[in-house]
């Protein structure tokens, strides 16, 4: 059984070199909190904003 101290994360999750970036099982969690509530069959939900005429 390895040894792992209390608190410490576990060995199986990606830890970043540096604490600043963001790790790609952040990223991925980050990206479904983000669109938890969007609605697939919502009109123009496939746009995003450089697809949408500008309006004056």
């Amino acid at each position: 059984m390895p040894s792992q101290r209390v608190g410490m994360p576990c060995a199986d999750r990606s830890i970043p070199e540096d604490a600043s970036e963001a790790t790609e099982d952040q990223r991925q969690l980050q990206d479904q909190l983000d669109h938890q509530n969007d609605d697939p069959e919502a009109p123009g939900g496939h746009q995003d904003q450089h697809q949408v005429a500008d309006e004056y």
